[in-house]
């Protein structure tokens, strides 16, 4: 289906622009910008304006590091370990990977998840077993089948 006609771009779909709406309190409609021309204006003025580019990218980090520390704190004590287990951890190894024994190269909290519990590893072993009985059934039945039509005479 053919939102907008571009002038440099020709007949485009819907995945080809961009939907944005007027800003505008009186109209309220959406309009249609076409990706390929908002790319190219985009990096026109970004080589343009290099310097300045640079400098509004970190004015925005700044602006916003105190919201994104504190999302990554409430994450990281939701879904993680405490940073105190994890340095103990990080001590007990001399610093050093338990598995590779290399040195840590990222300070990246994302891979480290919560130890599970007892109850939890029970749940998973009850889960593959109930997986495995299933599978068997189901080959028992299969070598039924074949041993029954491989014996005409019963």
């Amino acid at each position: 289906m053919i939102v907008k006609v571009c002038s440099i771009h020709g007949e485009l779909n819907r995945d080809m622009v961009y939907q944005q709406h007027s800003k505008h309190k009186d109209k309220k409609y959406p309009y249609f910008q076409c990706k390929y021309c908002v790319s190219d204006k985009r990096k026109r003025l970004y080589y343009a304006n290099h310097e300045k580019s640079k400098e509004y990218a970190l004015l925005q980090r700044k602006k916003h590091y105190d919201k994104c520390i504190e999302r990554d704190r409430k994450y990281k004590r939701q879904r993680l370990i405490d940073e105190n287990v994890y340095e103990k951890l990080n001590m007990k190894q001399n610093g050093l990977c338990a598995i590779c024994h290399n040195a840590e190269t990222r300070k990246s909290h994302k891979n480290r998840t919560k130890p599970e519990d007892e109850t939890t590893s029970i749940i998973k072993i009850l889960i593959i077993l109930n997986q495995l009985f299933s599978i068997f059934l189901f080959m028992r039945v299969i070598m039924n089948m074949k041993m029954r039509k491989n014996c005409s005479y019963l």
